[in-house]
């Protein structure tokens, strides 16, 4: 069981390796770079230059990636400069209705596996109950 939940633990920690990676490399491998892709289309030389050397894009590529996961370790997931907020704080926002969508299909599964019985009718009864929110509700304004 120990051999088990250390094998699984270390495929975890592999993927999650990989996935920064490909993370990583795709954000370099936009058009213009990450700078461009942040400032947009429109940003002049002088501006990008400013973005690369204020965020450290001039250093080699492992050193970034090592930068960038020490970042993501500590906590810190970036900034949007789309909505022009912490990334922190935009799930944040959104976390309420993550729970309830959790809950919802958590409740769906629920009824599924109880299909027929009464617990499972319960379990309809409180889902389709939930069921009937305002587009507005999921909707970012």
């Amino acid at each position: 069981m120990q051999s088990f939940l250390i094998r699984r633990v270390l495929q975890a920690v592999a993927v999650l390796f990989g996935v920064s990676l490909i993370a990583f490399i795709l954000l370099h491998l936009l058009p213009g770079g990450p700078a461009k892709a942040a400032l947009g289309l429109r940003a002049n030389k002088a501006l990008i230059a400013a973005f690369d050397v204020k965020f450290g894009l001039l250093k080699p590529l492992p050193i970034q990636y090592l930068d960038w996961v020490n970042q993501l370790i500590h906590g810190n997931l970036g900034f949007s400069y789309k909505l022009n907020q912490s990334v922190d704080s935009l799930l944040g926002e959104n976390i309420p209705r993550t729970l309830v969508l959790v809950g919802v299909a958590t409740a769906g599964i629920y009824q599924a596996v109880r299909r027929n019985k009464p617990e499972g009718y319960g379990s309809l009864a409180s889902r389709s109950s939930s069921t009937p929110c305002p587009a507005s509700f999921w909707a970012r304004s």
